[in-house]
């Protein structure tokens, strides 16, 4: 349920970048700023969620994410809640081809529980034309932070595990100027996206199932504005 839970909740930019930052291209200056709120639906009783997302282009090249998210509760008074900071750089920065190294760093857990953290460092990347593209973010080393006495260690490398289950990737495609459809894998989770996308502003839903026996689904909507 996690790794259905994180596909979702940090949906700012629509192509790979829903957990990991992605590389999609971006103006020098430019701020993100979104928001996403739905539903897992589990075997039991369904789970909302919401979660708050920004992000800043310094420069063409250098992009920041923050993002925020709460499940179980519409306030983290109860459930879980977990925030992310990633940082990504473009290498490479063409027209057909955008590749990206990224580090990203997380906490989470139970408001007034003990907390979590993760590191993650990999590579993201485009490739395709305007109105049809790839997209992947790879994570290829990371560590899992636990308090003393929660595990055996309190620092654990984690490596082939988080590329298996953290690897996001997806088929998109643009029909006319405003609509973006795309296909693809969210954290192993099989995701479909639409979102209608002005000059400054986008609204979205995302569909998700992971197949497997307790079956999960999730449906979330998002919107946000670029400035």
């Amino acid at each position: 349920m996690l790794s259905l839970l994180a596909s979702f909740a940090f949906a700012n930019e629509i192509s790979a970048g829903y957990l990991f930052p992605g590389a999609a291209a971006a103006d020098k200056g430019s701020v993100n700023a979104g928001a996403s709120g739905g539903m897992i639906f589990t075997g039991s009783s369904p789970i909302s969620f919401v979660s708050l997302d920004a992000s800043v282009a310094p420069t063409d090249r250098l992009g920041l994410r923050a993002s925020f998210v709460t499940a179980g509760d519409v306030l983290p008074t109860d459930g879980v809640a977990g925030a992310t900071f990633g940082a990504r750089y473009l290498l490479v920065n063409t027209e057909k081809l955008r590749v990206a190294p990224f580090v990203m760093a997380g906490i989470g857990g139970a408001p007034g529980d003990v907390a979590f953290g993760g590191l993650a460092a990999g590579v993201s990347l485009e490739a395709g034309g305007p109105n049809v593209w790839f997209d992947c973010a790879v994570p290829l080393v990371g560590a899992l932070i636990a308090p003393d006495g929660y595990a055996e260690d309190s620092v654990t490398a984690v490596g082939f595990p988080l590329t298996v289950v953290g690897t996001e990737l997806g088929v998109n495609g643009k029909i006319g100027e405003h609509h973006h459809l795309r296909a693809g894998l969210a954290s192993a989770v099989p995701v479909v996206s639409y979102r209608y996308e002005a000059s400054r502003w986008y609204l979205g839903v995302t569909a998700g199932a992971l197949p497997i026996e307790s079956a999960l689904a999730a449906l979330s909507i998002e919107g946000g504005a670029r400035f």
